[in-house]
């Protein structure tokens, strides 16, 4: 059951980010997992990743190691490791996250993996909590505490950890589980974020790369249908 200063966003008073909201154990998946939720701004987002194996309606979701590519909707393991799942939840590709459905609206409209009531967000929805953190080292407020590479520049998610994650979004360096390599890739140094944006052959759908492990968010896209990183 959503609380409702979750139900109904009039009654809850916004400003910078200091003034979030946190919830916990408010959003509950098929599988029975429950999760936190945090107030960005005007928007509501779950503070940590999902690890659900199937859609809201029952319907599985199938295992695969490295699932980037695959048009069918599947799930892995970060850093191929089982073990992190309950810290770091499931890595899905594009088709798995949106259920093979492309919006570039606001709100998407597009449910997807997400539990009853949750949506999977669209580029634009993306863009506004970088509206709202903005600023020169807007990377270290959504990043998480835990799991990034030590980094020498200040300012990066990986520079003072313990100073991340000021949002309470919470966003983890899981890298992403690609074919052709034996090795995660960029595991602690790269969140992958979901969007419903599809390319102009609707093959794939665009993954936004939304922090590495510099000072800005830094937000660019490609073609490859990742979608690793499933904060809806």
């Amino acid at each position: 059951t959503i609380p409702e200063a979750l139900d109904d966003l009039d009654d809850v008073e916004y400003g910078d980010v200091s003034e979030q909201t946190y919830f916990e154990n408010v959003v509950q998946d098929y599988d029975g997992n429950w999760y936190d939720a945090v107030i960005i701004g005007d928007q509501v987002w779950m503070a940590q990743n999902l690890r659900t194996t199937h859609y809201a309606d029952g319907t599985p979701i199938t295992y695969e190691d490295k699932p980037v590519y695959s048009t069918t909707p599947a799930y892995s393991y970060p850093n191929y490791q089982e073990s992190l799942v309950p810290s770091q939840g499931l890595m899905y590709n594009w088709f798995a996250t949106t259920g093979g459905v492309a919006s570039s609206a606001t709100p998407s409209g597009v449910q997807g993996i997400a539990p009853n009531g949750w949506h999977i967000p669209s580029k634009a929805e993306w863009l506004v909590i970088n509206s709202v953190v903005g600023g020169s080292y807007s990377a270290k407020q959504v990043a998480s505490k835990e799991g990034w590479d030590t980094s020498s520049s200040y300012g990066t998610p990986g520079y003072d950890s313990q100073t991340n994650n000021s949002t309470g979004l919470n966003l983890y360096p899981s890298g992403i589980n690609e074919q052709g390599f034996s090795d995660p890739q960029r595991y602690g140094k790269t969140s992958y974020i979901s969007v419903t944006d599809a390319t102009s052959t609707g093959l794939y759908g665009y993954s936004q790369h939304g922090i590495v492990d510099y000072a800005a968010i830094n937000i660019f896209y490609h073609g490859s249908g990742t979608g690793l990183y499933n904060h809806v």
